[in-house]
């Protein structure tokens, strides 16, 4: 069953029932002002549940506060496997509590986020979670401030080089910049278990194509990449088409919103 809640009356009430329902397996909570006590009971009820599978918390404004107290649930939590803290502009203080729950919870497999901006010391936390993890298998991380730290990228990237469960990543809006795109393809290169990887929006142009492309002749897992929206005309998608005659996993090419 699923519910989804995006107005403030009785969410209190509805969390304590949460507690001790049996039936809800998908919860949205849209559009929310939770406050201490609701996120406390909140919390409480993803140590008590033991039906409820996925959980959506956009546009809810989830601070430090809210992170700390949800943090101690998602870490007792042993049946979550989807979690959705999108458009809550979180920096680094929340992403530490994130990641904190991440290095001890062994059930969630997917989580999408968006960060306020992808700097170093967001991407060493995340990074260090990630090293520790080992069930969360989807990654979306965007951002509302539209760039993304070079040092930052290298660090995660080079996280992901050994990591042995995440097969799809998302990281789009984020500007990554061409030594974002080195540091990608020396993932691709060394990366055995990524299956999806989703680039859009982030502005790598034909350059960052040629380098991706260089990266796919060595990749033998990957099978759908998505590099829409990334100003790529003509010579970046030959390079591309080119460098599928000798990869034999890809199967989805997305270039959509390209300039050819």
């Amino acid at each position: 069953m699923n519910l989804c809640i995006n107005i403030g009356l009785g969410i209190l009430k509805i969390f304590k029932l949460l507690q001790t329902d049996t039936k809800i397996q998908y919860l949205q909570l849209r559009r929310n002002t939770f406050g201490v006590e609701g996120t406390t009971l909140l919390s409480e009820a993803l140590q008590k549940n033991t039906t409820l599978k996925e959980i959506s918390l956009p546009f809810n404004n989830i601070r430090y506060e809210d992170l700390t107290i949800l943090s101690k649930g998602l870490q007792l939590n042993s049946t979550l496997t989807k979690l959705n803290i999108s458009i809550n502009s979180i920096s680094v203080v929340e992403m530490a509590k994130i990641s904190e729950a991440l290095s001890i919870n062994s059930t969630i497999k997917k989580l999408n986020m968006t960060i306020k901006c992808i700097g170093f010391e967001e991407m060493a936390i995340l990074s260090g979670a990630l090293q520790i993890n080992t069930s969360l298998t989807e990654l979306c991380i965007s951002t509302t401030k539209n760039r993304i730290c070079t040092a930052g990228t290298q660090i995660l990237f080079r996280s992901l080089q050994a990591n042995s469960t995440l097969t799809d990543l998302k990281i789009d809006c984020t500007d990554i910049g061409i030594e974002g795109v080195h540091s990608i393809a020396s993932l691709l290169e060394k990366n055995s278990v990524l299956r999806s990887l989703d680039l859009s929006w982030n502005n790598i142009r034909n350059e960052g194509a040629k380098i991706i492309s260089s990266a796919l002749k060595i990749n033998s897992t990957l099978t759908t990449l998505h590099l829409g929206a990334n100003k790529v005309s003509n010579s970046g998608a030959i390079s591309l088409f080119e460098s599928l005659q000798s990869n034999t996993t890809i199967t989805e090419l997305n270039l959509t919103h390209s300039k050819m």
